[in-house]
């Protein structure tokens, strides 16, 4: 069987089972992962509840989801690819308006990977819940029949990629710590904060 076939075959199974739970929690994954809104509060509740460990994680998940937008915004530019439509998507659930980008890659399964990775790594004690929030935003994409399955698995690797890289890049600076002068030498707490605030405009980006 073709690729192309396969991705259908897929999609239409995700896309035309019934289950309340389904029904009710995948529409609400996919509102709360539009615009980043479902990373951004998590990582405002890991700064505030998780200690160093946790204003660490928010840094780096949220830096991950800036650089992951994007990448992805250009990949989707280069590849073009049509959403789920046509003769074959007849009966496929729909939910949400239909979105005019490509469908490849998935945009909202790339930011929910690379946030997993990146701030997981800083903060282990959440991985169990970021990976439960992650599959679910993935899920609904398909679900909703907005993405293939192939869009899904192609941005959760890239997604993981920038994930590492941004643990590895932000682990680097933390240990060569502050520039001689700067006035933040052995003051640990001023790091942390100099970190979120560099966040912040790193995931408005």
């Amino acid at each position: 069987m073709r690729p192309r076939a396969v991705d259908w075959l897929l999609l239409r199974r995700m896309s035309t089972g019934s289950s309340p739970i389904a029904g009710r929690v995948l529409p609400a994954a996919t509102w709360a992962a539009n615009d980043g809104k479902l990373w951004v509060a998590v990582a405002g509740v890991l700064a505030v509840t998780g200690g160093k460990r946790g204003r660490r994680s928010a840094v780096d998940g949220l830096a991950a989801v800036g650089i992951t937008s994007l990448v992805n915004g250009l990949a989707k530019r280069v590849v073009g690819r049509p959403r789920p439509r046509g003769p074959a998507a007849v009966g496929m659930r729909r939910v949400g308006r239909a979105p005019r980008t490509s469908s490849f890659p998935s945009g909202h399964m790339a930011s929910a990977t690379a946030f997993t990775v990146a701030a997981g790594s800083q903060a282990p004690f959440a991985v169990p819940g970021l990976i439960v929030a992650a599959t679910a935003v993935g899920w609904s994409r398909m679900h909703a029949g907005r993405h293939f399955p192939s869009d899904v698995i192609a941005r959760t690797v890239v997604g993981v990629a920038v994930g590492l890289a941004v643990h590895t890049v932000g682990q680097r600076i933390r240990r060569a710590g502050p520039a001689p002068g700067s006035g933040n030498e052995g003051d640990p707490s001023d790091g942390d904060g100099d970190e979120l605030a560099r966040a912040g405009c790193n995931g408005c980006a």
